[in-house]
């Protein structure tokens, strides 16, 4: 009976997280009322407070629910855990197979349309202009520790610095995620290929020796998690 119930409370947590990011996506989390997740969800509002503390804890475990495995392959990167490969080829790697899995995965193209592309506009305190400012300074500083990793190896390019290698970057694979997030379904596959033949280009020229015909699908998804140094 007690598996039943927890069986049951995942359940609805679930149903609870799919309806706040059809209704986050469309009416932006400022304006979405609590109440219309709830009817969403076909719950009440007490099970949504049940479960998640407030609107904000209710986003960020909507957001956690669909993170990336290439995350935590960049964050290894970043604190210099992984050491068998260039940084720059990894990164590379893990950056295309980010953008694939975001186009290919329906639950998280929703929800990174949401933290993508989505304003709450007159809502500087929400929370979802607090968890878009956070992540972009969290992948901001993860691509520029990367990119310096690479200047000490001596792999990135000549006339590129750790600071102008993160900009180009970030915006180039920013800028991808953006913009297929807004296109039809019938358009993404296409979108995709061009968009990884162009992350190709710039990450060549960078520095990457990364070659995606040879090596398509090989160690970024499969690297296990690495212990992280608490001293």
């Amino acid at each position: 009976m007690a598996r039943r119930t927890k069986e049951d409370a995942e359940k609805t947590r679930q149903q609870i997280l799919d309806a706040a990011a059809a209704a986050f996506d469309a009416e932006g989390v400022a304006a979405c009322a609590l109440e219309h997740v709830a009817r969403l969800a076909g719950v009440t509002r007490g099970a949504i407070y049940w479960h998640f503390k407030n609107k904000s804890d209710l986003l960020d475990a909507m957001l956690e629910r669909v993170r990336l495995p290439q995350e935590q392959v960049m964050e290894d990167l970043a604190a210099g855990r992984i050491t068998d490969r260039r940084p720059l080829d990894l990164f590379h790697e893990s950056s295309r197979d980010a953008l694939s899995m975001i186009v290919n995965d329906e639950r998280r193209r929703l929800v990174f349309r949401i933290i993508f592309t989505r304003i709450d506009q007159a809502h500087e305190q929400s929370p979802l202009h607090e968890r878009q400012q956070a992540d972009r300074v969290h992948f901001m500083t993860l691509i520029r520790q990367i990119m310096a990793r690479a200047a000490e190896a001596g792999d990135l390019a000549p006339g590129w610095t750790p600071e102008t290698a993160m900009r180009v970057a970030h915006a180039m694979f920013h800028g991808a995620v953006s913009d297929m997030l807004v296109l039809d379904e019938s358009r993404l596959a296409g979108e995709l290929a061009l968009y990884l033949d162009a992350a190709d280009t710039l990450m060549h020229t960078l520095g990457s020796r990364y070659d995606p015909r040879l090596n398509d699908g090989q160690g970024c998804l499969l690297r296990p998690a690495l212990p992280v140094d608490e001293g």
